[in-house]
């Protein structure tokens, strides 16, 4: 590059100047760019044929921006000279360490300047994160693992419904405690009924009552009374949960009174088992069976007497059931 020689006269002053050969116009403050000459400091030049006068740091500015003059086009260094008033910056010469902390804001960027590429690996830490600035379409499939969870980040709402599958569960990770608690109750169900949904769950259970049903006459006779009218031993150990009978002709002018033996030991002390006059069947009793000896005994014998007919109609075929759960 070539180098330029200026030469300065450095003058007070004047109010108005003259030499032998040239006039000397004395610039008034208005005349220098605004803002440029802030003092009453000044120096004089010679400029063409006329005075000038201005500051130091003006006439710099004047020396490289006035039409370019003395300055050639091409590359200076980190600066390249595209023409007179075109001069622009090389690539690189801006480099991280020429910026000042804070100096590139948000409003510098260009949209979508920043890729991926131009972030070092554990740049982003969550407090430069927005709230809600990551959600699920921001998340690479698998991105997430089991390390990357805190404990106890993960809520029940947080989770799709359906979202957590068998597949999902880890072996024997379901026990009671996650269990919903459900309406059948905890024991143990003799010949039991139970209520099972689409999916396996057991949702109702009850020990189901059986019946067994003993025909104490024939179906033509008229009865008539007396003790073990039927003998016959308990199959198995059972409990005793309600007692009926019933006739295919009802009696007449008086009930029908039943009685019913384990070992020879009536079960019913107080109110035996009854069908009252022009009824058929001793669901309708006045007088309810009362039984104070429900449990039977694995075969233990059993008898049934006839302690009372019909005074004017007897009834005819008579039957005793026997309503039980099995121990």
């Amino acid at each position: 590059m070539k180098r330029i020689l200026f030469f300065f006269l450095l003058l007070p002053a004047l109010a108005s100047a003259q030499t032998a050969k040239d006039t000397v116009n004395v610039l008034t403050d208005a005349e220098i760019t605004a803002g440029t000459l802030v003092d009453s400091v000044k120096m004089y030049y010679i400029q063409g044929s006329a005075w000038k006068k201005s500051r130091m740091d003006s006439l710099a500015a004047y020396m490289v921006t006035k039409n370019g003059a003395g300055v050639t086009t091409g590359d200076k260094g980190d600066i390249t000279v595209n023409s007179a008033t075109s001069w622009s910056i090389d690539a690189g010469v801006i480099d991280s360490t020429k910026i000042a902390a804070g100096a590139v804001q948000t409003s510098d960027l260009a949209d979508n300047a920043v890729s991926a590429g131009k972030i070092a690996a554990g740049a982003v830490t969550t407090a430069k994160l927005a709230d809600s600035a990551v959600d699920s379409a921001k998340i690479a499939a698998l991105a997430v693992q089991t390390s990357d969870i805190a404990d106890n980040a993960v809520t029940t709402a947080k989770v799709l419904n359906g979202a957590i599958t068998k597949a999902k569960h880890a072996a024997n990770s379901v026990g009671a405690l996650e269990l919903d608690t459900t309406a059948v109750t905890a024991g143990s169900y003799v010949n039991p009924r139970i209520t099972v949904d689409a999916d396996g769950r057991l949702t109702a259970a009850v020990s189901d009552t059986m019946a067994m049903i003993i025909a104490c006459s024939d179906e033509t006779s008229n009865l008539t009374t007396g003790n073990a009218k039927v003998t016959f031993r308990a199959p198995f150990a059972f409990t005793i949960l309600g007692l009926r009978a019933n006739v295919n002709t009802a009696p007449t002018g008086s009930t029908i009174i039943v009685d019913i033996n384990e070992a020879g030991s009536t079960i019913m002390t107080t109110n035996k088992l009854s069908i009252d006059a022009s009824e058929k069947t001793s669901v309708t009793a006045a007088t309810a069976a009362g039984i104070t000896d429900s449990a039977i005994a694995d075969d233990a014998e059993m008898t049934i007497d006839i302690d009372q007919i019909g005074s004017t109609a007897a009834g005819k075929g008579l039957k005793v059931t026997i309503l039980y759960r099995k121990n």
